[in-house]
């Protein structure tokens, strides 16, 4: 009797016959042994074709090698391995079809054809509706007939009609042009998650996210003399996936007055206050028609108190803090983005490391005064 294998895509997890069974990844896929994962990774060549699938020890597990149009001949080893192969795309052999699966078509490697027509034929008028890349897929290659475009609301959709040489005159007003692959960082309220997400619109025509795990504040520059430092600020996130994302990056000043800039160390910022004159009005911390602060907290010694990282307002330079530069669009980005990463930790740990900053952590044996800054 026959056996029926149902196969289930959703985003980038294939299920057989309802249990889990491959789990994509840019650079590969998981599979699993009883519950325990087991990694596996691809080495491309220019076409982006899988020609050689090695696991986590390095030990190759399948080998391909192509004609031009990508049917196979001298498939060495691991031929049932995975279904992945020419240009990364899946070759559905079931019921003897061998197709390659490209999302908007199928490709027949031994025609070197297309099975269906272009649907941008008509803009496309010189070169047959069925042939594949201008018959020269050595050099070339499709890998869809489809990109993602974002509208002006922000949704992201695989558009059947653009790809990367029509892309300027087929979208609308309002759109992006945003590739075949495409990653975002976003906030979700929804009831899949609530909080900070790393959106990835894949090649397969599939989007997949990832929570945030952890953020960070990194702020690095150098001494322009011994009281005032030239500084930017990297606002930094990592996922549950693995990757890691800068949200954004800034210009500042540290110090200026006072005991010039924050001593270099490790610090937490908390607690995000209005400065703006609707709020806890402070004129120092406006700038360009907005105003906010955030504590800036060391974790060692130190005689300072109040040190802030707020909007630089009034003449150039803080009482120590840490004073952002730049327009209203800019710092309101900046606030914007760090109360998002509030939301993943109520405390962010924050390193300065400025370049010649006579206040290292009291290293040059001077003792700081207590101030109130």
């Amino acid at each position: 009797m026959a056996t029926t294998l149902k196969t289930d895509y959703c985003g980038n997890m294939i299920y057989e016959d309802g249990k889990l069974s491959k789990i994509l990844t840019d650079e590969g896929y998981i599979s699993f042994k009883g519950n325990a994962p087991v990694y596996h990774y691809y080495l491309r060549d220019h076409l982006g074709s899988i020609r050689v699938v090695i696991d986590d020890n390095g030990s190759v597990e399948q080998v391909n090698h192509y004609y031009p149009f990508g049917g196979l001949f001298g498939e060495s080893t691991g031929g049932g391995t995975q279904p992945y192969k020419y240009n990364g795309k899946e070759l559905d052999r079931m019921h003897g079809l061998d197709w390659y699966d490209y999302g908007a078509r199928h490709s027949d490697a031994v025609l070197g054809r297309w099975m269906c027509m272009d649907p941008l034929a008509e803009k496309y008028y010189d070169v047959t509706p069925y042939g594949y890349c201008g018959n020269d897929p050595v050099n070339r290659f499709d890998p869809d007939g489809m990109d993602w475009v974002e509208d002006n609301n922000g949704n992201v959709t695989w558009r059947a009609d653009v790809n990367t040489r029509n892309h300027g005159s087929a979208i609308k007003k309002g759109e992006t042009y945003r590739g075949r692959y495409y990653e975002r960082v976003k906030n979700w309220n929804n009831s899949k998650y609530q909080g900070m997400v790393l959106e990835t619109y894949h090649t397969y025509s599939k989007m997949s996210y990832s929570p945030a795990k952890d953020v960070y504040v990194d702020v690095g520059g150098k001494m322009r003399n011994y009281k005032i430092g030239d500084v930017s600020i990297k606002l930094i996130a990592t996922f549950k996936n693995g990757k890691t994302r800068v949200l954004g990056l800034y210009n500042a000043v540290a110090g200026g007055f006072g005991n010039g800039a924050p001593e270099n160390g490790n610090y937490t910022i908390s607690t995000y206050q209005d400065r703006s004159p609707k709020g806890w009005y402070n004129k120092g911390m406006n700038r360009d028609g907005v105003g906010f602060s955030y504590n800036l907290n060391p974790l060692f010694d130190t005689g300072r108190t109040d040190l802030r990282i707020h909007p630089d307002g009034n003449n150039e330079g803080t009482l120590g803090c840490i004073g952002l530069l730049g327009n209203a669009k800019k710092l309101i980005d900046f606030k914007d983005t760090l109360n998002r990463m509030l939301k993943v930790n109520k405390t962010i740990f924050t390193n300065i490391h400025i370049y010649n900053n006579p206040n290292n952590n009291g290293k040059n044996g001077t003792k700081i005064p207590n101030v109130n800054e």
